[in-house]
């Protein structure tokens, strides 16, 4: 999902978790409730969604540490290549979940 993340957190309880702010046309309803019944330990949580106008807020699990396009950008930045055994690592986990969706009949479209 192309978009920035924003920290939310209930003062409350400090529980954190992220928004997204995408444009209506980006997602249909139907993706959003598809993504909020999957379960799988590399797939980011989707707590819920509320549409607002144009624009759908999606609020999902908080991940620490960034996104992979992150770590890969500071790897660039520092003129450094992720290690070959962490490439092996982040293939095996989106071939686990690109098992599970094709296990579940979904057919992801924007794989990058």
């Amino acid at each position: 999902m192309s978009g920035k993340c924003h920290l939310v957190m209930d003062h409350q309880t400090n529980f954190k978790f992220c928004c997204k702010k995408v444009h209506l046309l980006k997602y249909t309803k139907e993706e959003v409730n598809l993504w909020s019944e999957l379960t799988h330990r590399f797939i980011v949580k989707l707590y819920g969604a509320i549409r607002h106008g144009v624009k759908i807020y999606i609020f999902c699990e908080f991940i620490d540490g960034g996104s992979l396009a992150a770590c890969i950008e500071e790897q660039k930045r520092l003129r450094q290549r992720v290690s070959h055994w962490s490439a092996i690592n982040y293939f095996h986990q989106l071939l686990q979940v690109l098992d599970y969706l094709q296990s579940q009949d979904i057919l992801h479209e924007d794989i990058k």
